[in-house]
């Protein structure tokens, strides 16, 4: 009966693990093909369901480029998954769709992944990709 309670014990631990560190204010960078923007993003995550919401604001040097909403979803092996919700009055040129995965040190945390544009045509040749990197900023910075 001490293995069960242990094992239990052992994997709602890791699973919580998994949400830790990710509500807040991360920082970094966007890749594309026209060059290297900052970027910032906010998250805030469900306790219960796991769904991720939350907003990204692009930057070129300190001019704001688009800001958009997202929603997503946490996984327990810490990857996030989200997509960005387009306003019904809004016409984009294109929508992003990112794939995060936590990387979590003793002194830092990182959120590192690829974002792609969203298309219907599975064959489509001219879709938008790219990497992005984002370190956690601490409260009070």
């Amino acid at each position: 009966m001490k293995y069960y309670l242990f094992f239990a014990l052992f994997f709602v631990m890791n699973v919580l693990s998994a949400q830790y560190g990710l509500d807040g204010f991360w920082v970094g960078e966007i890749i594309t093909k026209d060059g290297v923007f900052r970027i910032e993003m906010t998250l805030e995550i469900n306790d219960r369901s796991w769904v991720s919401t939350g907003q990204s604001v692009v930057y070129l040097k300190d001019r704001v480029i688009e800001k958009r909403v997202f929603k997503g979803k946490l996984y327990s092996d810490r990857s996030i998954s989200l997509v960005e919700i387009l306003p019904e009055n809004e016409e984009r040129s294109f929508v992003r769709k990112y794939q995060l995965v936590l990387d979590r040190t003793s002194s830092s945390s990182k959120l590192k992944g690829f974002w792609q544009e969203i298309v219907t045509d599975p064959l489509a040749t001219k879709r938008q990709i790219g990497l992005l990197t984002l370190h956690k900023r601490k409260t009070g910075v």
